[in-house]
């Protein structure tokens, strides 16, 4: 994953990025995102 993304989530949900990144390695591990991630990050990587 670029790290641009995880910027741009982090400053639109106000999420520090370690806390992004964490979110966006634990959902690949299966435990589910938060839905405010989730939908930043689907919102993000559309743009």
């Amino acid at each position: 994953m670029r790290w641009d993304i995880l910027l741009a989530v982090s400053q639109h949900t106000d999420v520090r990025l370690p806390k992004v990144a964490e979110a966006v390695t634990a959902a690949a591990a299966g435990t589910p995102m938060p839905q405010e991630l989730q939908d930043h990050l689907a919102a993000v990587v559309q743009a």
